[in-house]
């Protein structure tokens, strides 16, 4: 099938609204449709690819943090999230990080993104927005193309950490060098609320 040439996948290698964990990862509900563009989503993957790479986006557990690191990572997981919803960002963290440094696993997306909201959090102790946009980009890339819009598990998480790079490419992060750009920001936006049908990023279009 051709590209849709109305919805061009936006270009991410020019340098939020969120998910709660308390109903269970397992219960989110599907918000999206699927649309059929496999050569849509091709394009995008094939534009941003280049900039994940050169950002070097991996985000391991330090050294001396890997030492302390215990159990499977679905006990890391449940540890982290249980610390998120407390609001007790050291420790969660601490066990996502952890969670990000085993490779392969099929949680590590949920540990990614819960890991980009305590960084993207103005009101705790781990602000850190530059970081947090690069996590969602990791996101964007990583996930975009084996994840079925239609997915319940899977698809709104990775639908809200694209709208999520949209609203730092809208905003700006003056920190990390980067500056508003609102057109570019709504191609992002558009990516999101055409291929994924996401809310968050039809708001954004409709201001």
């Amino acid at each position: 099938m051709s590209i849709d040439t109305c919805h061009q996948p936006p270009d991410l290698r020019q340098e939020t609204a969120p998910l709660e964990p308390t109903c269970g990862i397992k219960n989110v509900a599907p918000s999206c449709h699927r649309h059929d563009r496999p050569g849509f989503r091709a394009t995008f993957l094939a534009v941003t690819a280049a900039a994940f790479l050169a950002l070097g986006m991996a985000v391991p557990a330090s050294a001396a943090g890997m030492s302390k690191c215990t159990g499977d990572t679905s006990s890391m997981l449940d540890r982290g999230l249980g610390a998120y919803v407390l609001h007790d960002y050291a420790t969660a963290r601490f066990e996502l990080e952890c969670m990000i440094a085993r490779p392969d696993d099929d949680n590590r997306l949920y540990a990614l993104f819960y890991l980009a909201r305590i960084f993207a959090d103005n009101n705790g102790t781990e602000t850190d927005h530059a970081r947090a946009y690069q996590l969602y980009k990791t996101i964007s890339e990583t996930y975009s193309e084996p994840t079925d819009p239609d997915d319940p598990r899977r698809g709104p998480f990775v639908a809200r950490a694209i709208t999520a790079v949209g609203v730092y490419v809208l905003q700006g992060i003056p920190d990390a060098g980067i500056r508003p750009d609102p057109a570019r920001a709504a191609e992002i936006f558009r990516y999101a609320a055409t291929f994924f049908d996401e809310p968050h990023a039809q708001f954004e279009l409709a201001k």
